[in-house]
């Protein structure tokens, strides 16, 4: 369902902002893994996001999407 859906990705920005944080108090604690993780949840929220503001509406949205 989409709240479900909301939930799952308010999460994962959660995690995502939490291994930031991590990095920015203490850069060299962080691992290869955590970075890549950060980094992929950082572009699933703002490529949904910049799709959602686009009004998803071809092309602009799709290219926001696939661009992040």
């Amino acid at each position: 369902t989409v709240l479900k859906e909301f939930e799952r990705g308010f999460k994962d920005a959660r995690e995502g902002q939490y291994i930031d944080t991590k990095l920015k108090s203490k850069p060299t604690s962080i691992t290869y893994e955590e970075m890549n993780q950060c980094y992929k949840k950082y572009r699933s929220v703002m490529g949904t996001a910049g799709k959602n503001m686009a009004l998803a509406r071809r092309p602009l949205g799709e290219i926001f999407y696939l661009g992040m």
